[in-house]
């Protein structure tokens, strides 16, 4: 599933920009550990920088071929939005010091890319096309939840293509606000409270 960053989020920003300094989908999100997080074949676990590639590849195949609800396969706004995934680019940011780049992995293979920022946000979450309706996405989700948990956030947020709305609203996240657009795709801020014993509400300004 996808997110649309929003504008000031370092990973989906411009083609140049660092990542933010950093320090995801279960019954039990409290008690999934992000380096054992598994379905029967699947793996969740670090990215490296020898995994740049293949996930830039991941991303670039899941944005185009599975947002085509987002993009609606217009060139302009495809390119703009592809515009910082770059192989250069994923390895900058899977090498940022304290930076988290998760990869879903399936005999080998990189089947997911996922990121949260060290303040909770998901900036990335994205799956391959190969890999649909096989709980990756899910299971991806977990793990980038469990990961925002340990750094401190009782909170998740992102900013969810259309394509991905719906996934997240069953996953537990609620609106955050009136939807915008981004690259002339429409963006819908949403947010989800971590753990147990919290009850999920819109978060009441200062």
């Amino acid at each position: 599933m996808h997110s649309l960053t929003r504008s000031h989020s370092p990973i989906d920003a411009t083609e140049n920009d660092p990542p933010r300094t950093a320090g995801g989908f279960s019954e039990d999100t409290a008690q999934v550990s992000y380096e054992l997080c598994y379905t029967p074949s699947m793996e969740i676990r670090d990215a490296t920088i020898e995994d740049a590639e293949v996930a830039c590849e991941v991303t670039r195949r899941s944005i185009t071929d599975l947002s085509v609800a987002d993009h609606k396969n217009n060139a302009t706004v495809l390119a703009l939005w592809l515009s910082n995934k770059t192989r250069d680019n994923f390895a900058a940011w899977i090498a940022h010091q304290g930076n988290s780049v998760l990869v879903a992995v399936e005999q080998g293979i990189i089947v997911g890319v996922g990121a949260p920022s060290d303040v909770g946000e998901i900036t990335l979450n994205y799956v391959s096309p190969d890999a649909r309706f096989r709980g990756v996405s899910r299971a991806l989700l977990a793990a980038l939840e469990n990961r925002a948990m340990q750094q401190g956030n009782s909170r998740c947020k992102l900013t969810s293509t259309e394509t991905a709305h719906r996934f997240y609203r069953d996953s537990g996240y609620i609106d955050d606000g009136s939807s915008a657009s981004k690259f002339s795709a429409l963006g819908h801020p949403m947010s989800k409270l971590l753990g147990r014993g919290l009850t999920n509400a819109k978060p009441q300004p200062d």
